[in-house]
């Protein structure tokens, strides 16, 4: 199977492609920040012309979103839907990340912060929205921090796997050196308790397929689609 890392902050797609490749990567999503762009700004056309030339794996190009107001989450979500393969939301708190998986638009729930419960386990599942375990997050963090991070990583990892919550992992690389093999990812994975696999699927291009369906223009509803 291809493995796919959905969340790439590198801006050199070519350098970082190669590295993906030797890697054992099949697939990248390469995500900028959302700014207020339209599908008319010139950053969006730039990475979306960067990734058509990309052949030697499977590209997309994905938005991270980072605000504290969730009505202006779900606004932006809303209007760019139909653009993007892959949305990105950044935790904020215990509201802002339950309206986040009451929006079915979103695709992933990302932050080193999230603290899940039974609630938004159900909600994610409901709302088919994956809960993303980025490695990038460990990398950065220092002693104590780190500690921290990777606890609640596991506290949430037991939600997921209780509730049968949908999750991605990722490298969340910035640049071609802190990409990860996915054999790295897979011992990743298991740390945090979860089997083989699952971690598989949370590697593979289930987000990617899905929502390119969305935007062939055929897609109805989900198993419901135009010949």
């Amino acid at each position: 199977m291809k493995f796919y890392d959905m969340h790439i902050n590198s801006e050199d797609t070519e350098k970082t492609t190669e590295m993906a490749k030797k890697l054992g990567w099949g697939g990248l999503v390469f995500i900028r920040k959302w700014n207020g762009w339209n599908s008319s700004d010139k950053k969006n056309e730039s990475i979306s012309e960067q990734i058509k030339k990309i052949k030697s794996l499977d590209a997309s190009f994905g938005v991270f979103i980072e605000t504290t107001n969730a009505n202006e989450m779900q606004k932006v979500v809303r209007s760019i839907r139909k653009k993007v393969p892959i949305i990105i939301v950044k935790t904020y708190d215990l509201n802002f990340n339950r309206a986040v998986l009451e929006t079915p638009e979103v695709d992933v729930l990302s932050g080193s912060d999230i603290k899940l419960n039974h609630v938004m386990a159900e909600l994610a599942r409901k709302n088919n929205i994956a809960i993303e375990f980025n490695f990038h997050d460990i990398i950065i963090s220092y002693k104590k921090s780190r500690e921290h991070i990777f606890i609640n990583m596991i506290e949430n990892a037991k939600f997921i796997k209780k509730y049968r919550s949908p999750f991605i992992l990722t490298s969340g690389a910035m640049d071609q050196w802190d990409l990860r093999s996915p054999f790295d990812m897979l011992s990743f994975g298991r740390l945090l308790g979860f089997k083989d696999p699952e971690i598989k699927k949370s590697m593979s291009d289930f987000i990617v397929k899905e929502n390119r369906k969305r935007l062939s223009g055929k897609w109805i509803a989900p198993g419901i689609e135009l010949e």
